[in-house]
């Protein structure tokens, strides 16, 4: 059975590291989220969380993107 992002709903395959396991979503949502998400979705709502504006959260989210 193939597991499914629960913020995309799209199918989680391997990830730039080879595993397949996806990755823990919060704190977006409960459960398993692709690579995708968790490098753009996931990681900028931790920034905020973390304490970062949106434009410096902005500002890495989109330089990790543009790396990978």
């Amino acid at each position: 059975m193939t597991k499914l992002c629960v913020i995309c709903k799209e199918p989680i395959g391997k990830d730039s590291n080879g595993w397949e396991g996806g990755a823990n979503a919060a704190p977006v949502a409960k459960g398993t989220c692709c690579e995708r998400c968790d490098h753009s979705v996931v990681a900028y709502k931790r920034l905020l969380d973390a304490g970062f504006s949106k434009k410096e959260a902005t500002v890495v989210v989109l330089s990790k993107l543009a790396s990978a």
